[in-house]
């Protein structure tokens, strides 16, 4: 078995033993929040699957050159996956396996486009006993239903307590002197360790600061919303999106009084939002946040700058 992450390994133990049980399903959905390795997950069983312990076969996965194992995901000049890329995977797997299994992974799946989507349900509508597929999406709310009904779920979280992703960072962490607890980045990585993980990188800190600073400036109207987005469009659009909804989120439980840990925000802060900004309001803005990722995931090019613009001129038009 190759090394797998703690909280994976209840999802590990059921896969191993319906494969035992030669009832492995053909198309599997991974999900659940970015930040647990459901991409990993999929490629080390894959590696169980295709491979059956044998060494040479071993080598020729981990060199990425096994003829049975595909990877699907966007083209380098693409947020997309193409029709055309799903029949050439099609041609693939009717192919002979050359030792049991064929094994594709989709990633991300909902980055599937209308085209590639349809295909790929007509392979999945004629099951393979020797062909499994690998759906990776943490936005399995995008995919076709059609497409999901033919999946069997499968969610990475942490199914016990937070200690043991508390338990695996702490021992990842062991040479880095941190200005916050643990907790703080698992909180602010929504349970997720990996992202958790990130988190702790000093760049991707410090431009969270600047994004915070930015956001409550704007929301005090002491910032321009057109300068501001194109000071943002610099940076990885989905992340800044990402950013912007954990903190939208930390408003909406403190207004509903659910707010248990500081994060981003301190009290005074929050009082001064809370005084300011409905939940109506709030929540407007946090739905154009999840349509703008969800456009970013179906199209081949995007205006950050325009949607950024467009974002933080309806967070400055929510006071008047």
């Amino acid at each position: 078995m190759s090394t797998l992450y703690p909280w994976q390994l209840t999802n590990w133990e059921y896969l191993s033993t319906r494969q035992a049980q030669q009832r492995l399903p053909q198309a599997l959905l991974l999900t659940g929040a970015a930040g647990f390795g459901q991409l990993q997950f999929a490629k080390a069983f894959a590696k169980q699957l295709i491979t059956q312990n044998n060494s040479e076969q071993e080598y020729l996965f981990d060199k990425g050159n096994h003829p049975d194992y595909f990877l699907l995901e966007p083209e380098a000049d693409s947020t997309v996956i193409k029709i055309d890329q799903v029949r050439e995977l099609q041609n693939k797997l009717t192919q002979t396996a050359h030792n049991g299994y064929r094994v594709a992974i989709i990633y991300p799946a909902h980055c599937l486009n209308s085209a590639a989507s349809n295909a790929l349900l007509k392979l999945v509508e004629e099951p393979n006993a020797n062909i499994v597929l690998f759906f990776i999406s943490s936005a399995p709310h995008i995919l076709p239903v059609t497409l999901l009904s033919r999946c069997q779920k499968m969610v990475f979280c942490l199914t016990d307590d937070r200690q043991q992703a508390l338990t695996w960072l702490a021992a990842h962490l062991a040479d880095k002197k941190l200005d916050k607890p643990i907790e703080y980045f698992l909180s602010l990585a929504e349970d997720a360790p990996l992202t958790a993980l990130e988190m702790i990188d000093s760049e991707a800190q410090l431009a969270r600061q600047a994004l915070l600073t930015d956001f409550i400036n704007l929301l005090h109207q002491r910032e321009n919303p057109v300068k501001l987005a194109e000071k943002w469009a610099k940076q990885n659009l989905d992340t800044v999106l990402k950013m912007l909804l954990q903190f939208l989120w930390q408003i909406s439980r403190f207004k509903s009084s659910a707010y248990d840990v500081e994060i981003d925000f301190n009290h005074a802060i929050l009082e001064q939002i809370h005084s300011q900004l409905a939940f109506y309001q709030l929540f407007a803005i946090v739905d154009k946040i999840y349509m703008l990722r969800a456009m970013k995931s179906k199209v081949n090019t995007i205006n950050s700058q325009a949607l950024l613009e467009d974002l933080f001129i309806m967070m400055v038009k929510k006071y008047e």
